[in-house]
């Protein structure tokens, strides 16, 4: 259950049609793994609205961890993808303050 303190940490991703399977098979099974274990994430979630628009929603307990994700190693993570994805891809950040969650 998300709390007022928890951030969503969202990254879109749009991909051109000759890498969309390699990038979706690099989401899963690398790139998304290591975010997680770098043990500042709760959970993550991948979604495709459309074909070659991918959003990968990360929830952070707080600022603070989210901050020290980037400190630490976004710097590394990132340029992995891009030695993956040098071309092709146009990414978007954002952060999202948890106001409230509601579930059944």
């Amino acid at each position: 259950m998300m709390d007022s303190n928890q951030i969503l940490y969202e990254v879109t991703v749009t991909v051109s049609v000759e890498i969309d399977g390699a990038f979706r098979k690099y989401m899963v099974e690398k790139h998304i793994k290591e975010v997680i274990d770098t043990g500042y994430f709760l959970s993550a979630t991948f979604a495709r609205i459309v074909n070659g628009k991918y959003r990968t929603s990360y929830v952070a307990a707080d600022q603070v961890a989210l901050n020290k994700y980037f400190a630490e190693h976004a710097d590394r993570l990132r340029a992995d993808f891009n030695e993956h994805f040098p071309n092709g891809v146009s990414i978007y950040r954002e952060e999202w303050l948890v106001l409230h969650h509601i579930a059944s």
